[in-house]
């Protein structure tokens, strides 16, 4: 029997509800339901995938066969797995419920490694951190492994020494701190705008922080910029105006009230918030 028949019995909703707790299945057959779940991978052991919940970026959860009296377990990034409170949480259950409805529905399997949903299996202690501080214009990146302990860099091994003890996501990271144009006396990676944009699109679902600020908050939606004519008062002429729009709720956002992140792509953050936007389509000279 092959690992996915085994699998797929487990992922029954009889089966899963008294694999979860009540409460676990409940929200996240609500998930399942409302189709929040993307990004779905099964390599033949684990079944991974993106789960959208009340948090505005996606958690992401996996799912493996366990052993003897644990059938199935599971992992994710939401805190109600972290801290504890479900060993099969909501995002799981979602997970497993759309895997299971698309496999029967003859949907494709997606069978190749993903790398913004494979690290959730990775070891947690080899998992990195990431905090940004902002000095003389410049972005000083410092990475920790394992929580809080700063990752002890070996000057003299050269690039790519890291592919084989670092996660999927966390190796393309890194790619962008070796272009670092500088590095501190405490091991402190120096970026321009250009890998530091390259940087954040793939460290979306990572742990980033900004100095004095708190952790980065990826907003779900990109803004749009606007240009709107203003008339200068007593006078036959006009301003024009530039500013950033969210969307969905009309949201308004000075250019100046920011900072301009030119790359590709051009984010923008506000620094007060720890709130980050894509600014896609939009060359970053415009701003």
């Amino acid at each position: 029997m092959s690992n996915l028949e085994a699998f797929l019995p487990l992922l029954e909703p009889e089966a899963l509800s008294r694999l979860a707790s009540k409460k676990a299945y409940g929200a996240g057959h609500e998930l399942f339901e409302l189709g929040k779940v993307s990004d779905i991978v099964f390599d033949g052991e684990v079944l991974r995938g993106k789960v959208l919940g009340s948090h505005p970026i996606p958690h992401t959860a996996s799912l493996r066969l366990g052993a003897g009296e644990v059938p199935l377990s599971a992992q994710c990034t939401c805190p109600t797995f972290t801290d504890g409170w479900e060993k099969i949480c909501h995002h799981a259950v979602a997970l497993g419920l759309t895997f299971r409805k698309q496999y029967q529905a003859g949907g494709e399997i997606a069978m190749a490694h993903n790398p913004w949903v494979e690290d959730v299996v990775a070891d947690p202690q080899s998992r990195r951190r990431y905090q940004l501080e902002i000095r003389r214009g410049r972005w000083h990146v410092q990475v920790f492994r394992g929580g809080a302990t700063a990752v002890d860099r070996d000057r003299g091994r050269g690039r790519g020494r890291h592919s084989q003890t670092l996660a999927p996501a966390d190796q393309m990271i890194q790619n962008f701190l070796d272009w670092e144009v500088e590095e501190t006396d405490e091991g402190t990676h120096v970026l321009d705008d250009l890998a530091l944009a390259g940087f954040l699109y793939f460290a979306r679902n990572a742990a980033v922080g900004l100095k004095g600020v708190g952790r980065l908050n990826f907003a779900p939606e990109a803004l749009a910029l606007r240009v709107q004519a203003e008339p200068r008062p007593g006078e036959a002429t006009i301003d024009l105006h530039a500013f950033l729009e969210e969307p969905s709720s009309g949201r308004r956002l000075e250019v100046n009230e920011g900072r301009v992140i030119a790359g590709a792509p051009t984010w923008f953050l506000v620094p007060d918030s720890g709130e980050i936007f894509l600014i896609p389509d939009t060359p970053p000279w415009v701003l």
